[in-house]
């Protein structure tokens, strides 16, 4: 739809492929980040700083514990959440 949005003016191209100007205009615009992906972001610096600080020996158990420990994080987290951020990461 971009691609014709140059040759067509938009009203055009919506109404041949039957879509509301409004949907096109939401699916382009970018988004701001959401709660959940900014506390991922967080954590990962976390997970990071501990894996690294500790030479790469801890694990998601221990890397949970100490982020209990310390109490750096002002939103809930789980041993899961931090299991699934350390296989994105590559940290083993």
């Amino acid at each position: 739809m971009k691609s014709q949005n140059r040759s067509y003016p938009l009203r055009t191209v919506c109404e041949v492929l039957g879509l509301h100007r409004s949907s096109y205009y939401f699916c382009t615009s970018p988004r701001k980040s959401g709660r959940f992906q900014c506390e991922n972001r967080q954590l990962e610096r976390e997970i990071k700083r501990i894996y690294h600080a500790q030479k790469g020996i801890y694990g998601a158990p221990k890397i949970y514990a100490e982020l209990k420990r310390m109490n750096a994080l002002p939103f809930v987290y789980s041993l899961k959440r931090i299991q699934r951020i350390m296989r994105r990461l590559g940290l083993r």
